[in-house]
């Protein structure tokens, strides 16, 4: 930014550390930063007292309120939310969840949770997204640039307002590891219905120039798995005293059981597929023998278990897709379910689901296998080629699959691995 664009500049930043850089770089060059002066309480235990976005304080700022109120004034609001979901595996892996949710108490996450319902509140740059319309936007004339994830425009539908511009680059140049997408967008305050965005692609090379790629088209999505997928039936013969197993499909040990696991003869495993997205795609697509311990899914049942393994290829397609324009881009959705339904009572797509079996048979995140429980019982992985002890329920089904080459291929390389597994005394329990 140049200077003259700089001096209509209202800066803020919570961390302290920024802040001092603000002050020192551009403290004479923008109309204010919040707080204007370092005084000596100012610092607050690495943060910036006076300048939580999130408190009533800051929204009734003076300085903020003085511009808010004046009907000659536009306003360009320009945020990089902080990102923090705390019911996300990075939580869950430092055991953070409670102690990084602190947030959870501040007056617009309250203020927000009048209006706005669901999984949107977890996460800490929507409060911000949400609080731009809210409180800062007032007019026609004012806009709102904002750099973060799809996922509060696509799945969570928190913006209805009118999208002026945008661009996606890859979140990998941006204090991440990962090859994902993320948007800028430039949004009205206008309210307007929209389905697509078209957004201008760019990434960056080795170099630090920009590589302008093909445009993104971001698609809103409206239903998941759970609504209209999931298999809620219950049977009057389910007992309820099945394993329950860890994500890798052994017994669970541990304490936390958050799931009545049941067991009964048609009952072939348990598939958890939930969230739209695929952020942490190995924890949100499990398929195991008996029910996980922690929930999230439905149980496998052997009369309809062929149409709902779409559900769980689909939740590996990030594994297989991984161009930075495909995660955080492209999400699982229910909204076709219509037709899909459809398609599998009128018997149309017979091989396809055939040919997704044989995927899920050999999907390394198919955590499914033979063993005994600790309840006495023999669970025996039915989805497995392995038909030493006589055909499985899936070996019976793929004799229908017309095999292309490809698949052909397939099961040759698997009776090798299987063939010197068992030279290599490998135990079979099926």
């Amino acid at each position: 930014m140049n200077d003259e664009e700089l001096s209509h500049c209202v800066l803020s930043t919570v961390e302290y550390y920024e802040y001092k850089v603000l002050l020192e770089l551009l403290g004479d060059k923008v109309r204010h930063i919040i707080p204007p002066t370092e005084k000596e309480d100012t610092f607050n235990m690495g943060l910036v007292r006076g300048a939580n976005a999130l408190s009533y304080e800051y929204v009734n700022n003076e300085i903020i309120q003085r511009y808010l109120n004046d009907p000659n004034v536009t306003i360009i609001l320009y945020e990089n939310p902080p990102y923090a979901e705390t019911t996300s595996i990075e939580h869950q892996k430092i055991r953070a969840g409670k102690s990084a949710s602190t947030w959870k108490k501040e007056f617009l996450v309250n203020e927000m949770k009048k209006e706005v319902k669901g999984t949107a509140t977890n996460d800490l740059g929507n409060v911000f997204i949400w609080s731009a319309f809210k409180y800062y936007l007032r007019q026609p004339t004012d806009s709102y640039i904002v750099y973060s994830p799809v996922k509060y425009w696509k799945a969570q539908h928190l913006v209805n307002q009118k999208f002026l511009d945008g661009f996606a680059f890859n979140r990998k140049h941006f204090h991440t590891n990962t090859d994902a997408m993320i948007m800028c967008a430039l949004w009205s305050k206008e309210e307007l219905s929209q389905d697509i965005l078209d957004l201008e692609a760019y990434n960056i090379d080795k170099e630090g120039k920009l590589l302008p790629e093909n445009k993104v088209l971001v698609k809103r999505i409206f239903s998941t798995y759970s609504q209209y997928y999931f298999d809620k039936r219950q049977f009057s013969d389910d007992k309820n005293n099945g394993l329950q197993l860890g994500l890798n499909g052994k017994e669970y040990e541990g304490k936390t059981k958050r799931i009545t696991s049941l067991f009964n003869s048609n009952i072939l495993g348990y598939m958890a597929v939930y969230s739209s997205g695929f952020d942490n795609p190995d924890l949100h697509s499990t398929l195991i023998r008996a029910g996980r311990y922690d929930g999230h899914g439905f149980f496998l049942r052997s009369d309809n278990f062929l149409e709902k393994l779409p559900m769980f290829a689909a939740s590996r397609y990030i594994t297989y897709n991984r161009h930075w324009t495909q995660r955080a881009n492209i999400m699982k959705s229910a909204d076709g379910s219509e037709r899909f339904n459809k398609a599998v009572s009128n018997n149309k797509i017979e091989q396809e689901l055939l040919k997704i079996l044989l995927f899920t048979t050999l999907e390394t995140q198919n955590h499914m296998r033979s063993l005994y429980g600790s309840d006495g019982r023999f669970y025996r992985n039915e989805l497995s080629l392995d038909n030493s002890n006589g055909d499985t329920l899936a070996t019976v089904k793929l004799a229908k699959l017309k095999q292309n080459p490809k698949e052909t291929a397939l099961f040759e390389q698997w009776q090798k691995v299987l063939s010197e597994a068992k030279k290599q005394g490998t135990t079979t329990l099926n």
